[in-house]
């Protein structure tokens, strides 16, 4: 028995599967995660390592090439590319695609080992990263308050930090910015000199002094107990009275030869939102995580939080993702609701019969619930690509059952019965409808298996359609029958609704008419193409020529560009500029924010890079700045005018190298053109590139 077959003689049963495809889709639809854009996996891996105190020189000679040397002995990489600084070295490593990234990493953590000890005593344990853009924070928050910086970045750490950590999704949480409480020990050289005593010596003897030791176990009666010898600082004086042993015998107290200080650290990041003192703090999800309820769960425990942390403090968010995804996915949803109503109503118009139109309206939700299964089961995520795709199959969703239904339709007008009629007019037609989706989703399903950052982005888009269009097919061949066995009812020949004074019937009968004339308008078109082929052919060959000559003034983009309010500034003076140079160049830039009437809220950071990742390192002669404009319903000019305002206002400052870019969905898009200078010669490369810049 054929399926359409078996779908009007058992009308119950493909009722219950109907069911049964419902309710796996509505179960579907609530565990599929929301995101912006699919999960994107890039073949890179970074190496970095930190050696305090050194120059750029050094550290390429010390560190960066040795690495670079075991680490293009890993399989299947494809380029190398490092940067160095003072004090720092990045090394990035590009694979080919399709390689299997946690093998890769795992094979750079084993080269790395093998070189480590040769490195310089003071470069820190090299940390291999593999690239992953949800390590890109999507929640960023400003604490600040009436109290000090000190205790705001304590309060931060120590209460802020592990309350977010614990949540369901949270991967990690950084806090930037705020001071550093640090217990100073400044030797008196004079002193030092008469005792004889080294800094070494007090060095040993402070590590010696601070730790806790086991000292075994003691039987008291029936219990065991054990024996613990504490040591470790509790206070000033605790490091005040540490013995130091003279090599002439003897000793002295710590206090006699030096000054204990109860301080701070040399502050090498400063943090401010809209002007004020501010620690940063930073929330990135887990790759497989729902950014959207990630976003939500931090929300909900930070109000939480201020309401049981004492004093006056506020937490502002500063960037959160899941805003722009609400935005963004909430507009591509409206858009397919509204194209789907807008698609039933021509149908209503064209088929002129309510309950025709019924059939098609309940098969086009259906298959849209069942396409939410195939995502599910194939581990794909609600973004902005597949709804896309999922709205671009629903136009074509509806083809199929219109097929069907338009046959099963012709044979009740020539007066079969609804169960000949739906049996009849689906077989005759099924083969055909499955050929044309199979082919519709044949051109869809190969991007599946293109490699590189184009199968990583439009894949799920692809495999949306394809089962989109599956389901439609589905419906189409079982639903629409049973539907049409039951509800279809013909209006009279050719669909001409019998004369009455019914507005709406009236409607439909002038509309019948119009449909007549325009069905004899095309044939004679048509007839007049058929006996002019050449004339055809020839004009729609000019056609297609014009259409590619048209296509360089249409321009080309990767991805379209989307104003999501934010702006991005990357300052960077020359280097050894010290943190309060740069502090001063920053102010002068919130100054000039502030006068933007477009601009809501200004998040600078001063002295840190890959301020995105929530960076720590110290780099004094840099900083960055996150720009939250209004909403677009509340502002007249776009992001990209509020950046050439910003670009005007800034080329002025002297001495700053000041970038303003646009963020889409809280990533910078960057430049559009990058120059690359290769050679040996550090300083003529410097020159050769001065000499681009100022052609350019």
């Amino acid at each position: 028995m054929k399926i359409t077959d078996l779908s009007v003689r058992r009308p119950v049963t493909i009722s219950m599967v109907v069911l049964c495809v419902i309710l796996l889709g509505v179960v579907s639809l609530t565990r599929l995660s929301l995101d912006l854009f699919p999960e994107i996996n890039l073949p890179v891996a970074v190496v970095v390592s930190d050696y305090p105190g050194a120059g750029p020189q050094e550290v390429e000679t010390a560190v960066t090439r040795p690495l670079e040397e075991i680490l293009g002995t890993v399989q299947n990489v494809y380029n190398i590319e490092s940067t160095t600084g003072s004090g720092s070295s990045t090394v990035i490593v590009w694979f080919n695609w399709g390689t299997d990234m946690d093998y890769a990493t795992l094979q750079m953590r084993e080269k790395v080992d093998l070189i480590k000890g040769f490195l310089p005593e003071d470069v820190s344990d090299p940390m291999v990263i593999k690239m992953d853009p949800s390590m890109m924070p999507v929640v960023q928050m400003g604490m600040s308050g009436g109290r000090d910086m000190a205790e705001l970045k304590s309060i931060a750490e120590d209460v802020v930090k592990p309350k977010l950590e614990r949540l369901k999704g949270v991967a990690s949480v950084t806090i930037t910015g705020g001071y550093n409480r640090e217990i100073q020990i400044i030797a008196d050289p004079v002193k030092m000199a008469a005792y004889g005593v080294g800094l070494s010596q007090i060095e040993n003897a402070l590590k010696m002094e601070n730790m806790n030791l086991s000292s075994g176990q003691v039987t008291d009666g029936k219990k065991e107990l054990f024996v613990h010898t504490m040591g470790e600082y509790t206070s000033l004086d605790d490091i005040r009275r540490v013995h130091i042993t003279l090599p002439s015998g003897g000793s002295v107290f710590l206090k006699d030869i030096a000054e204990i200080k109860d301080t701070f650290s040399e502050q090498n990041q400063i943090t401010r939102m809209n002007g004020k003192p501010t620690v940063g703090i930073h929330v990135s999800k887990q790759s497989k995580a729902n950014t959207v309820s990630v976003s939500a769960e931090v929300n909900r425990e930070l109000e939480k939080l201020v309401q049981q942390i004492p004093g006056e403090i506020e937490i502002n968010t500063v960037f959160d993702q899941a805003t722009y995804i609400n935005q963004s996915i909430g507009t591509v949803a409206k858009n397919a609701v509204l194209g789907g109503v807008l698609s039933i109503l021509i149908l209503f118009i064209f088929l002129r019969n309510i309950r025709s139109t019924l059939v098609i309206g309940i098969s086009i939700p259906i298959a849209i619930i069942g396409t939410f299964t195939l995502l599910y089961l194939n581990g794909l995520t609600l973004n902005m690509l597949s709804l896309g795709g999922l709205a671009l199959g629903l136009g074509m969703m509806v083809d199929s059952s219109i097929v069907i239904l338009e046959n099963i339709y012709r044979y009740r007008e020539e007066g079969h019965n609804n169960i000949d009629a739906a049996i009849h007019g689906s077989n005759e037609v099924a083969m055909a409808v499955t050929a044309s989706t199979l082919t519709t989703v044949a051109v869809f399903l190969p991007i599946v298996f293109v490699e590189g950052i184009a199968s990583q982005l439009f894949r799920e888009l692809a495999l949306t359609v394809s089962f989109s269009l599956l389901a439609s097919l589905f419906v189409a061949l079982t639903l629409v029958p049973m539907l049409s066995s039951k509800l279809l009812k013909v209006n009279g020949k050719n669909g001409q609704q019998a004369a009455s004074k019914n507005v709406f019937k009236k409607a439909s009968v002038k509309m019948g008419d119009f449909l007549n004339w325009l069905d004899g308008k095309y044939g004679k078109v048509l007839s007049w193409a058929l006996g002019r082929r050449k004339t055809v052919v020839v004009g729609v060959f000019i056609a297609l020529v014009a259409s590619f000559a048209l296509m360089p003034l249409i321009g080309v983009e990767f991805m379209p560009v989307m104003d999501g309010g934010q702006l991005a500034i990357n300052v960077e003076l020359d280097k050894g500029i010290i943190l309060e140079e740069t502090n001063k160049v920053t102010e002068i830039i919130e100054s000039e924010l502030s006068e933007i009437e477009e601009v809501d809220t200004v998040f600078a950071s001063v002295g840190a890079s890959g301020f995105q990742m929530g960076g720590q390192t110290g780099t004094p002669e840099v900083a960055q700045i996150m720009v939250m404009l209004v909403p677009l319903s509340e502002r007249q000019r776009s992001s990209m005018q509020v950046a050439d305002e910003l670009r005007e206002r800034l080329k002025g400052i002297p001495g700053a190298d000041i970038e303003v870019s646009v963020m889409d969905s809280g990533m910078s898009t960057g430049a559009p053109v990058s120059i690359k200078v290769k050679g040996d010669e550090l300083d003529q490369l410097k020159e050769l590139a001065n000499e681009i810049v100022s052609i350019v």
